[in-house]
């Protein structure tokens, strides 16, 4: 695959949704151990061997089509750049489409409903309490309280239904929540969410 210099490209590698703040951010690297892609920025020998390929001119190039490469791609696009994702799979989803789906989510509908009181300080203590010293306590703190908004709403508004809660281990309080068939339902939000914005 060639893609035209100057494009951004977002080495997405893991399967994990990532924080709005994430999402947005661009990396220069791309994980060529995993996904075998090749840019214009490559040497001329090495784009010789894919002089027949199929040629894309982008703004942002995201290796991965996980939960964080779907959400990166739809971050970009809602910005007003052009997005194309990059599959090693024949189809989108990564891990995430197999997997459980569930989220971690702080202060939701969901827990109000089933009498539930939980707050930023309660998961952010289980999280650290949990976690013990290795803990990023950053991220911990930005994560839990961009949960509701950035994950939870920011989902629900691709189409995504959260279903149910489940007691996962570190967790006082019943949080872990999960979306309507799973993985599957999650990513499905997302990929038409993506392909619908004009992704490619």
């Amino acid at each position: 695959v060639n893609v035209t210099a100057g494009a951004n490209i977002v080495a997405v590698c893991d399967g994990a949704l990532a924080s709005r703040r994430t999402r947005t951010q661009t990396a220069t690297a791309v994980c060529q151990s995993r996904a075998g892609f090749k840019t214009a920025h490559s040497a001329d020998r090495e784009l010789s061997s894919v002089a027949g390929g199929k040629q894309y001119e982008t703004d942002v190039a995201i290796v991965g089509a996980g939960g964080a490469g779907m959400a990166a791609g739809i971050e970009a696009l809602d910005a007003g750049a052009r997005a194309v994702v990059f599959e090693q799979d024949s189809q989108l989803g990564g891990m995430a489409i197999i997997s459980g789906g569930g989220c971690l989510i702080v202060g939701s509908p969901l827990q109000a409903e089933n009498g539930i009181h939980d707050t930023p300080d309660l998961a952010f203590k289980d999280w650290i309490e949990w976690g013990g010293p290795s803990t990023d306590v950053i991220w911990a703190r930005y994560y839990i309280e961009h949960s509701l908004h950035d994950l939870y709403h920011w989902a629900e508004g691709l189409g995504v239904k959260w279903v149910d809660m489940k007691v996962q281990e570190g967790n006082s309080v019943q949080r872990w929540t999960r979306p309507e068939r799973n993985g599957l339902g999650l990513m499905t939000g997302l990929i038409e969410g993506f392909r619908k914005r004009g992704g490619k």
